[in-house]
């Protein structure tokens, strides 16, 4: 009898350790709460005696679980752009000046006119507005682009000296009170024809 008893005392005794450590097992597992703040709760444990098995509920603080805050990364970024900013360029050319030389191309035929007019009537000869190829004198015209440097005061004094000329040679210096007049055409000399060239005829008579 008394070994029927050890038995049962033995078999209940394994059985209350193997119910005591799932208990155990149960109650060791956390718990997370994602509010972030505690929570309590209830530890069964079991206590085994010889004579048999009790249970007790002792409460107990358990702090949640945080969750690990995730880091951020800061990446730079690039500046802002300026479009107030305007990449260096190389600055336009200025526009090119205009011609105010009447002895140059394309030449200003009014204006060599009055300038030659004006020296030959300082001389004392008087404008003829009769005067053409075919009713008077004239020595051979001045070529605009004869030569190279037949341009600006090259061309307006190659113009003065077509009238001194006249006079000396021509005229034999005595020119007060002669007609005469200044024509200008297109060079009808030159073979081909050149651009903006001009011939100037002093017609006396």
């Amino acid at each position: 009898m008394k070994n029927i008893i050890l038995i049962v005392i033995t078999i209940i005794f394994v059985m209350a350790i193997l119910v005591s450590c799932g208990n155990t097992q149960n109650s060791s597992e956390p718990l997370t709460d994602t509010s972030g703040t505690t929570e309590s709760v209830i530890i069964t444990v079991q206590e085994t005696e010889t004579t048999g098995q009790t249970t007790s509920e002792i409460p107990f603080t358990v702090p949640a679980t945080v969750s690990p805050t995730k880091s951020t990364i800061i990446r730079p970024t690039n500046p802002p752009v300026n479009s107030t900013l305007q990449s260096k360029t190389t600055p336009p050319l200025p526009p090119p000046k205009p011609n105010n030389d009447p002895y140059s191309e394309p030449y200003d035929r009014a204006k060599i006119i009055s300038d030659m007019r004006a020296y030959a009537e300082s001389k004392g000869m008087v404008w003829n507005d009769n005067l053409r190829k075919d009713n008077c004198g004239w020595n051979a015209p001045i070529q605009a682009n004869e030569f190279p440097n037949m341009a600006g005061e090259t061309l307006k004094s190659a113009c003065f000296w077509l009238i001194d000329s006249t006079i000396e040679r021509a005229l034999g210096g005595n020119c007060v009170g002669g007609g005469f007049k200044v024509f200008i055409e297109d060079n009808p000399y030159r073979t081909p024809k050149i651009p903006n060239d001009i011939a100037v005829y002093f017609f006396y008579g």
